[in-house]
């Protein structure tokens, strides 16, 4: 368990420097208001993989945390995707490839990945708010300000509940 959280606290600092907006941490955690959720110095909630995420995907996790920090989006993308092979249905794995996609400016795939990932959720309302943030922030890239609004009221909305 020790090992586990070594890996997944520079982890989630790394990765959640990723979005160009906040993250949040999924059911691995009790829902907090925003002003109680844990903050990268930037401001973003960290997002954490579930606890059921198995060892190999960790480390391919904070390899990719030293890439992305590295400045080496490729190979961030490149190392997401081969954790996304060994499990496909982690939706938290899909929402940082979704954040990815944003910060290389891929604004419709980063959008789709985000529904991709609410769609494995299974009911966590708070990855799913931070899904809805990564969509609005694509909406805004490609000039959609009124599907961006939406998708904050959608998120603002899942963050009440």
């Amino acid at each position: 368990m020790r090992r586990r959280l070594a890996v997944l606290f520079p982890l989630c600092l790394a990765l959640s420097a990723c979005a160009t907006g906040p993250g949040v941490a999924p059911d691995t955690q009790p829902s907090a208001p925003d002003s109680e959720r844990e903050r990268t110095e930037d401001g973003a909630n960290i997002v954490r993989p579930a606890g059921d995420t198995s060892e190999t995907v960790l480390a391919l996790l904070t390899e990719a945390s030293r890439a992305e920090r590295a400045g080496d989006l490729q190979r961030t993308e490149a190392l997401l995707e081969r954790a996304l092979r060994i499990e496909p249905h982690n939706a938290v794995l899909w929402h940082y490839l979704a954040r990815m996609r944003l910060k290389q400016g891929r604004f419709e795939q980063a959008s789709g990945l985000a529904f991709k990932s609410s769609s494995l959720t299974h009911n966590d309302q708070r990855l799913e708010a931070e899904n809805w943030r990564v969509v609005a922030h694509a909406r805004r890239a490609l000039g959609d300000d009124n599907g961006a609004r939406a998708a904050e009221q959608r998120a603002d909305a899942l963050d009440q509940r």
